[in-house]
């Protein structure tokens, strides 16, 4: 949800995670993130979830996984080079034009954060 993460939807999105199985996560985030402190808690005791912070190992972490949740951002453009499916969701207006553009070419978008509608979404996928 972008470095900063400042809707706080990580940990939002940690929750709807977790009632699906075998799933594996690699939050990525920086060390600007105001809740971090609040997300590195959350993660303390799921094993399932990695925490990177200030990664410089987001295209091997990229490459490595099965799908994306992001904010509409220049990470979309990482996201189709290593073509890899992905919802994205605005989190912000200065997202709304890659927003607009990425729904116009029919991506995944949620605008804005629903956990049912993530849910459901994720049904789809998983």
């Amino acid at each position: 949800m972008g470095g900063t993460d400042t809707s706080n939807t990580n940990i939002n999105i940690l929750k709807v995670l977790k009632n699906f199985d075998n799933i594996k996560v690699n939050l990525v985030t920086t060390s600007s993130n105001k809740n971090l402190k609040k997300l590195q808690k959350y993660c303390t005791d799921k094993k399932w979830i990695k925490l990177h912070i200030n990664s410089q190992q987001i295209a091997k972490l990229i490459k490595k996984s099965d799908y994306g949740i992001i904010t509409p951002s220049v990470t979309a453009n990482e996201l189709y080079f290593l073509n890899k499916p992905f919802l994205a969701i605005q989190t912000a207006s200065n997202q709304k034009f890659m927003t607009k553009y990425l729904k116009n070419k029919n991506y995944n978008i949620l605008k804005p954060f629903n956990k049912i509608k993530l849910k459901k979404q994720l049904c789809k996928i998983l």
